[in-house]
């Protein structure tokens, strides 16, 4: 279940990013809002890749054990 979860999060988080870039592209008057959006998802993205290293790492470390 927190697969399918995790999943769900990456795939808005990835349109979402989709769509400021299109905007960013095209022209957008006022793209403060747009960036925002851009690095919030670095920040997310980034805890998540954390956060699966040190879980890999525990479960790896757990199996040697």
């Amino acid at each position: 279940m927190k697969k399918i979860v995790l999943i769900i999060v990456v795939l808005i988080l990835l349109a979402l990013d989709l769509a400021a870039l299109h905007d960013i592209l095209k022209g957008e008057p006022d793209p403060y809002a747009e960036y925002g959006m851009l690095v919030v998802s670095v920040i997310v993205f980034g805890f998540l890749i954390v956060k699966w290293q040190t879980g890999k790492s525990s479960v790896k470390h757990h199996r040697n054990s």
